[in-house]
């Protein structure tokens, strides 16, 4: 039996979305947002905390939401938790991204516009794990 991994959250567009296409032809869609949260401290003020966070776009919904994931851009997301793992001149690294099941732009033309274009993702498949793309 599977775990339960589903991540939601709303944030901010930090960059503009970048894209690229493996070897094998999938296009990636990825791009950094802000979440912010805030809490009452000990002493009774406003404590802050922003987390930054990668998120992923694979195929279809890569392709109709790139034009649109710009700096700034507010958007409300549901996806998995995935952990990247990968070695640069011996070092290991790694990173915690979401991989996107559905995104909502939130606000303005932009977000009727996507909503037009955005084409449901087909399961719960992620093309690029398949060939550990980074």
């Amino acid at each position: 039996m599977n775990d339960l991994n589903v991540v939601a959250m709303y944030g901010r567009l930090t960059a503009d979305c970048e894209t690229k296409t493996t070897d094998s032809g999938v296009l990636i869609a990825s791009f950094p947002v802000a979440v912010n949260e805030s809490w009452r401290g000990k002493t009774g003020g406003l404590e802050k905390w922003t987390n930054f966070i990668r998120l992923r776009l694979f195929q279809k919904q890569a392709e109709a939401l790139a034009p649109y994931l710009k700096k700034g851009t507010p958007v409300t997301v549901e996806g998995r938790l995935k952990q990247q793992r990968w070695e640069v001149n011996g070092e290991k690294r790694e990173r915690l991204e979401v991989v996107i099941k559905h995104i909502t732009l939130m606000g303005g033309k932009k977000k009727a516009a996507v909503e037009q274009v955005l084409p449901e993702p087909a399961g719960d498949a992620c093309p690029a794990e398949a060939e550990g793309v980074q």
